[in-house]
């Protein structure tokens, strides 16, 4: 009871939340859309079949003039019923037995609505129980998902203009469904199914919790990229029932966990049309398949049956605001479920994590258009956090200064990405040192990778969470040891990417796996110059020519007729340039007495003439094994005119970069 109580709460909660009209601009956690109202004329039942089976039921038809009146059956309402076995009865229609109960249920509402699940669709209607032991059935709304070839989604889609009457019998385990024609479908209350289907009445700790985020799935034909992971959620109840937001869509299942086997039988449902670009239809269908979970660095791995796939999850998290003062402007959490937070106003802007019901902050702005207001949040990187302003009761807020709307992040540009490892199923490859693996992205579509000691140019295109990158041109040093090959073969078969958090995920074709990135520098210590020193010796701003480079005492002139030029900034710490044919940027990374070079990314023009392409990916090589500097100051006016750089390369090669100042 206690089960189907909290189900029945669940179902409450939706239809109060249906209430409420939720704003085009922002998609919550709590489902917002109005519930589409179901038709209540019960439909007429069709003449029985003549038979001259004594034994099949008879079934007294109702009248044609008096309207049916519902009176709800507390022996059939608020039980999950399972579909067992369809028998003939002198009917046309074929015996069945369900192989597969879990997957095709019904459940009754006191107020005159029923939820279905067949198979891999949900549907919804209604019905009328005058009290005589009839039923009339009218199925409204139902999903359309392609299922599997041996589905009984037809054959269950036949019950409900055919059901006629009912019967409950076996102390109101199970539940008779009679035909006009006498066909009879027989169902079993979830308290008898079999152990297979049945929840547990409890769920892992590891799963309950949390609010567990849809990043995307691994299949064998293509990686599925899920455009907002904050529109698909799942949340696990200790009672054995989960909690699921399928986009603008709220759905009840049951939990069976055995180890590490699962199952979840989707039940309720709410049937809302969500938007063009949904995928809510997937993402339940996906659920209803699942076999097997796993963790892997905290996020969640659920494997479908028949090696169709392993959904991939990760933790939404909530996001602690300072409570705030009496007189200050307060906003606090009306939505039942709670709300999304993001960093700009809209849901093109991420998600950071998300405020419960009842939760109040500090509003310390409001959109231009009115519709998000801006709340305070000092443990966010820029100490404020942006939330729909539809979802939030708000005091003292009229004279709340207008904020504008910043920029769009470009989540992969900006950054250097250091690989840490991929998962493929339930196998993890580890990177051994993560900072010789490394991806930069730049804003013209091209990329530079450092893989190992050897120097990669790549092209990318990005079309929604759709990725692809093509290695280019690149040294071809050999590394001892390495996972340099590795790295640029996943690289290259890239097909999506999300994020999580500050962290970069890029799945692969063909199901290969799930490459892990997380930004340069995170959890590491930068090191600060000493005071009254500089990071580069006072060479900040020059703009330096390259005139030689190579093995030390046997430096190479540049190849004639390009020029190769090189500046470092103390300011920005970055160091840009011309390479003798494309345009370099990268990071100055101070050191004690010196500096180093970060991961450069590189335009991608070819230049043709003999030697170039070759000499520019030996000096990026060179530049980025930068460990050390001497400068040639004349007493004259103390200026530098000149210098050496020192570089060692991953293969041990040391060499020296001779530069002059114009």
């Amino acid at each position: 009871m206690k089960r189907l109580a909290i189900l029945l709460s669940l179902v409450l909660l939706v239809a109060l939340a249906a209430c409420r009209q939720a704003p085009a601009t922002e998609t919550q956690p709590t489902v917002e859309g109005a519930v589409e109202t179901l038709p209540t004329e019960a439909p007429a039942v069709e003449e029985p079949a003549a038979t001259t089976d004594e034994s099949a039921p008879t079934v007294e038809e109702p009248s044609e003039t008096t309207p049916l009146a519902h009176t709800a059956d507390p022996a059939l309402t608020n039980t999950l019923w399972f579909w067992e076995r369809r028998d003939a009865n002198g009917g046309a229609t074929t015996p069945i037995d369900v192989p597969n109960p879990s997957e095709y249920n019904l459940i009754f509402n006191d107020d005159g609505t029923f939820f279905a699940q067949l198979d891999c669709n949900r549907g919804s209607g209604s019905y009328t129980t005058p009290g005589d032991g009839s039923l009339m059935m009218e199925l409204g709304m139902t999903s359309m998902a392609l299922c599997p070839e041996d589905s009984l989604f037809d054959e269950m889609m036949a019950t409900f203009p055919a059901a006629a009457q009912y019967s409950i019998e076996a102390d109101g385990a199970v539940l008779v469904i009679v035909w006009a024609d006498g066909t009879t479908d027989t169902y079993r209350a979830d308290a008898e199914a079999t152990t297979e289907t049945a929840p547990t009445g409890m769920v892992d700790a590891a799963l309950v919790g949390k609010v567990w985020q849809w990043l995307g799935t691994i299949t064998a034909t293509e990686p599925v990229a899920v455009a907002d992971s904050t529109r698909y959620t799942i949340e696990f109840l200790e009672d054995g029932t989960a909690a699921i937001t399928a986009d603008c869509n709220a759905v009840v299942a049951q939990v069976t966990a055995d180890g590490s086997a699962i199952s979840l039988t989707l039940g309720p449902s709410t049937l809302v049309a969500c938007p063009e670009d949904s995928q809510a239809d997937l993402f339940t269908q996906q659920l209803s398949g699942a076999a097997l979970y796993f963790f892997q660095e905290g996020d969640l791995f659920i494997d479908l049956m028949a090696d169709s796939g392993t959904m991939h999850f990760g933790e939404l998290p909530t996001v602690d605001l300072p409570a705030p003062e009496t007189s200050e402007p307060t906003g606090t959490v009306n939505a039942p479920d709670g709300i999304f937070l993001r960093t700009g106003p809209g849901t093109n802007f991420p998600s950071v994590g998300a405020a419960p019901l009842g939760e109040s902050g500090t509003l310390i702005g409001i959109s231009q258009d009115r519709a998000w207001y801006v709340v305070e949040a000092p443990g966010m990187p820029d100490g404020r956090v942006w939330v729909a302003a539809a979802f939030v009761d708000a005091v003292n807020a009229d004279n709340l200064p207008t904020v504008a709307t910043p920029a769009l992040p470009s989540s992969l540009v900006g950054r250097t990405w250091q690989w840490v490892g991929t998962i493929a199923g339930t196998q993890t490859l580890t990177v051994a040192d993560p900072s010789r693996y490394t991806i930069t992205f730049a804003a013209d579509g091209t990329a530079s990778i450092q893989a190992d000691c050897n120097m990669v140019m790549a092209q990318y295109t990005v079309a929604g969470g759709s990725l692809s990158i093509i290695p280019g041109a690149s040294t071809m040093a050999f590394c001892p040891d390495s996972q340099d090959q590795v790295f640029v073969q996943q690289l290259s078969a890239a097909a999506t990417h999300f994020f999580q958090g500050d962290e970069l995920f890029i799945s692969q074709l063909g199901g290969g796996g799930t490459m892990r990135f997380v930004p340069a520098g995170a959890g590491g210590v930068t090191v600060v110059p000493p005071p009254g020193s500089t990071v580069t010796g006072g060479a900040s701003g020059l703009p330096f020519r390259v005139v030689s480079f190579g093995p030390a005492g046997a430096e190479q002139p540049v190849v004639a007729g390009t020029t190769i030029t090189v500046t470092f900034d103390e300011a920005t710490l970055a160091v840009s340039g011309n390479s003798g044919c494309n345009s370099f940027a990268g990071s100055l990374i101070p050191q004690g007495g010196f500096f180093t070079v970060g991961p450069l990314a590189s335009t991608m023009m070819a230049c043709t003439a003999a030697g170039v392409m070759e000499q520019e990916i030996a000096f990026l090589a060179a530049l980025q094994g930068t460990n050390g500097y001497r400068w040639t100051q004349p007493a004259v006016n103390n200026a530098i005119t000149s210098g050496q750089l020192t570089y060692t390369l991953a293969d041990g090669t040391s060499g020296i970069i001779n530069l002059v100042t114009p």
